[in-house]
């Protein structure tokens, strides 16, 4: 395998991390700076940066800080890309890839943009958590408060909207199918602006697949079949950009941009589907678990799947994790089926509406009332249009100066 960088990490390096880049001259110095002051020592972690494809200062900037700080173990690579592979997807596999032959099996890999400011303790908590058991970690991406403010107006409310019914069905996610490696609270955020992993988790799952674009999804989604331990830690902060013209062909720009040229309110997930998808989900868990297949949940279970014990012991030889199970039986797309037509899905609003008076419903029934509430909700999450007090930095200067 051809290498970006010819030199080895030190022996005291805790983790790597990848930092892909192309043309991000307004956004680097900042994101730089920020990975410069990292609560952890110098030497506890090095900054692999690859600059692809890039036309503007971006290179300049990343030298300049690279000698004007000599403590920071910072590499940087250059290359001009085939169009074919000029894109995130690829940049961010050769760094990944790099990363892990040279921390080896028992290394962690973190992962961010270079239009992301991390928080001042992001190396640190990552590592907390990978020593906790967590095999990935998401961290919790806030977007530039200056950044929100300049947005199309109805690109920054569906924003907003969309961030208010993520959280809530993660909520309620959390209530009707708990994961114990990914306990409340927690976000819902596994995007390449903050990703971290083991070593060993990243050769396990054949490492980041090979696509162009959403390649962090990817990665979570060869984790959910693999029955990897994911943590989405709310301890773990970024703060990104947030502007309709992007660097990849599919991510938020691409998504504001939908947003705010979309007509109506987009169709999600009702509170009645997520209810019985979560339900079941968790009482199959349980019966590959070991659990009982005799008690009534379990019953309601093999009759809303449509399928019996013994076809289910057939499906179950076959897979060789959860991950896998959910996929032999096309579990969401079953249930889909199964509702009546039009209760699957509804406008987002009304959606946020109903997940929410359910939950408090859930913590009413389980003694914990006053747990749960709109205003639980609205301070756990990523306040939308305001500069969050853990960012570093998110008046963003222009990078630019640091060429003076």
């Amino acid at each position: 395998m051809d290498t970006l960088f010819t030199n080895k990490a030190t022996k005291r390096c805790q983790a790597i991390v990848v930092l892909p880049v192309c043309n991000e001259e307004e956004r680097l110095g900042a994101c730089l700076q920020a990975l410069h002051g990292q609560s952890v020592p110098y030497h506890a972690y090095e900054l692999l940066l690859f600059l692809n494809n890039c036309t503007d200062e971006s290179a300049a900037i990343a030298y300049q800080f690279q000698q004007r700080h000599p403590n920071l173990s910072l590499h940087i690579a250059q290359q001009t890309l085939p169009q074919a592979q000029a894109n995130v997807g690829t940049a961010r596999k050769m760094l990944m890839d790099e990363a892990w032959l040279r921390a080896g099996e028992s290394g962690v890999i973190l992962s961010t943009d270079g239009d992301t400011a991390v928080a001042p303790d992001w190396v640190e908590m990552n590592l907390k958590q990978l020593h906790a058991g967590s095999e990935l970690v998401g961290g919790d991406i806030a977007l530039a408060g200056r950044d929100l403010a300049r947005l199309p107006e109805r690109a920054r409310a569906q924003h907003e909207a969309d961030r208010e019914y993520q959280q809530a069905v993660t909520l309620l996610e959390s209530l009707l199918d708990p994961d114990p490696h990914d306990p409340w609270p927690r976000h819902h955020h596994h995007f390449g602006a903050s990703l971290a992993c083991t070593t060993a988790f990243y050769r396990r799952v054949g490492g980041l697949p090979q696509v162009d674009c959403l390649e962090d999804v990817a990665l979570v989604e060869a984790a959910r079949r693999a029955d990897a331990r994911v943590r989405h830690s709310p301890a773990v902060k970024v703060v990104t950009a947030a502007r309709m013209a992007g660097r990849a062909r599919i991510g938020l720009a691409s998504q504001l941009r939908e947003w705010q040229g979309a007509p109506e309110e987009p169709l999600v997930d009702s509170a009645a589907f997520l209810k019985l998808y979560f339900s079941i989900r968790h009482q199959l868990r349980r019966v590959w678990e070991g659990q009982s297949r005799r008690s009534a949940a379990a019953s309601a279970m093999f009759s809303v799947l449509g399928v019996s014990e013994a076809a289910l012991d057939r499906v179950f030889e076959r897979c060789a994790t959860f991950g896998a199970l959910q996929d032999a039986l096309d579990l969401r797309a079953t249930l889909w089926r199964q509702m009546a037509r039009g209760q699957h899905a509804t406008g987002r609003l009304a959606a946020t509406r109903d997940i929410t008076a359910l939950t408090a419903r859930l913590c009413a029934a389980e003694h914990l009332a006053g747990s749960v509430t709109d205003g639980t909700l609205r301070d756990y999450a990523i306040p939308g249009g305001s500069e969050n007090s853990h960012a570093p930095d998110l008046r963003w200067p222009d990078s630019r100066q640091l060429l003076a």
